[in-house]
């Protein structure tokens, strides 16, 4: 973690300062803090769908563990090759999301057009009967 004393100057200082009936002085001399910054690894695989955690993961943490102990370089032939089958890996989960997205929502159009459906018969019904 890096921190960075006096990151930025404070816009609309006069304003600020203002709003919380203070002098300009005073409300800049309140100001005080930092700004840090904290970079995390990068994720080698997307978040796998909840019914192929149990299998996926033992090996997806090997295969980080692995990377973060540097027994295998990413940059490397055999590195590549893994990061490879994790791509693949990806897309395929993607996919599989997408489908089941793809059919949940077809479900929610299915049950929405029996209820239009529905309404316009019971519409054309009223209409006929009033006649």
């Amino acid at each position: 973690m890096r921190g960075v004393n006096s990151p930025c100057l404070v816009s609309r200082l006069g304003i600020q300062a203002s709003s919380r009936l203070m002098q300009t002085e005073d409300w800049y001399a309140s100001l005080h803090g930092a700004v840090s910054l904290e970079v995390a690894e990068p994720a080698l695989y997307a978040p796998a769908l909840p019914w192929t955690a149990a299998p996926l993961n033992p090996a997806l943490e090997s295969t980080c563990e692995a990377v973060r102990s540097r027994s295998l370089d990413p940059r490397s032939a055999q590195g590549q090759r893994v990061a490879q089958l994790l791509c693949g890996l990806e897309e395929r989960l993607d996919a599989q999301a997408r489908q089941q997205t793809a059919a949940a929502e077809k479900q929610v159009a299915d049950r929405l057009a029996l209820e239009v459906e529905i309404a316009l018969q019971a519409a054309a019904e009223a209409a006929g009967s009033r006649t």
